[in-house]
């Protein structure tokens, strides 16, 4: 399902948000165990891109994070409802928390520029408590973003232009 939300000022067309999301129905298939391994503690910055750092989504960042945007899904906080009504692994990270991580590299890496423009997919759900690693790639205007497990394809993917 497509959602688009225009926000209008004066008449005039100023951000434009468009959500693809995709619905599974409960008692499906188990989803398959993500690609990886949990990564011990490791320092705020990691390696793995010219602007990295780790998150480490534990259940009391999602609990507050839930609170924060009013997202009562129970799979972000409860387990025994994530594995046995849903059929994850673990606790699955929200979306909207790894957007804002992936913009928190241009706030960190170039503050003096702002970002106009900013675009994300998630591709593949990630799961508590393992690390994630979150990288950009700056390419003049432009930088590239992933977040996702060490060595694994990206669990979600960005663009951001910058000013």
């Amino acid at each position: 399902m497509t959602v688009r939300h225009e926000y209008v000022v004066h008449g005039e067309i100023r951000t434009v948000e468009e959500q693809d999301l995709v619905y599974r129905q409960t008692g499906g298939a188990r989803a398959p165990e993500p690609v990886g391994e949990a990564v011990p503690a490791a320092p705020a910055e990691a390696p793995g891109g010219p602007w990295s750092f780790t998150l480490r989504p534990d259940p009391t960042l999602l609990f507050r994070f839930s609170a924060l945007t009013y997202n009562a899904h129970r799979i972000h906080y409860d387990r025994d409802y994530v594995r046995d009504v849903e059929g994850y692994p673990d606790l699955v990270v929200h979306g909207p928390l790894l957007a804002l991580s992936l913009l928190e590299l241009p706030r960190r890496w170039a503050p003096e520029r702002a970002v106009t423009a900013f675009a994300f997919r998630s591709r593949a759900p990630l799961f508590a408590p393992r690390d994630i690693e979150v990288t950009g790639v700056p390419e003049g205007d432009r930088v590239v973003l992933s977040a996702g497990l060490p060595g694994a394809a990206p669990g979600m993917t960005a663009s951001a232009t910058l000013r």
